[in-house]
């Protein structure tokens, strides 16, 4: 059975018919229309015939949520590559752990790690993300030596 509309799709239903100024009696042949006649209530309709309406009626069609996307590309065995945020974390903490030049040993840990110059995956990334963590967390539990 299809997925049943979201309250969200519901909301974006009923805000764009009151802009349109769309009445019931229209509304309703709308929903026939796209339900292939199986039902003139929008509260029935499925995931995909709410979105065809959302696109009819001149708004943005909604999609899963960014976390179910990154499931279904999972389980279907498709490789994330690295994102931006990720990108941008591993560069924060590798400027924490290492100052100024810490594109060096972090291509290093990388090599070591991974075999490579730098992550390529989400799966890579995380690994690496959570290495300087540990090494962080670990130098901070440890007492500085004096020189």
């Amino acid at each position: 059975m299809p997925k049943p509309r979201t309250l969200t799709q519901n909301r974006a239903i009923h805000t764009l018919l009151n802009k349109k100024g769309i009445d019931a009696e229209l509304k309703a042949e709308m929903v026939t229309r796209l339900t292939k006649g199986r039902t003139s209530h929008t509260s029935e309709m499925y995931f995909h015939e709410a979105n065809a309406l959302i696109t009819e009626l001149g708004g943005d069609a909604l999609d899963s949520s960014r976390r179910t996307q990154q499931l279904h590309r999972q389980k279907a065995g498709i490789v994330q590559l690295i994102t931006p945020e990720q990108h941008k974390l591993l560069a924060d903490l590798s400027a924490a752990r290492w100052g100024e030049g810490w594109n060096q040993p972090l291509t290093t840990l990388c090599q070591r790690m991974l075999h490579k110059a730098a992550p390529r995956t989400t799966s890579e990334a995380n690994k690496m993300i959570e290495a300087i963590k540990a090494m962080n967390a670990r130098d901070a539990r440890q007492p500085k030596e004096a020189a």
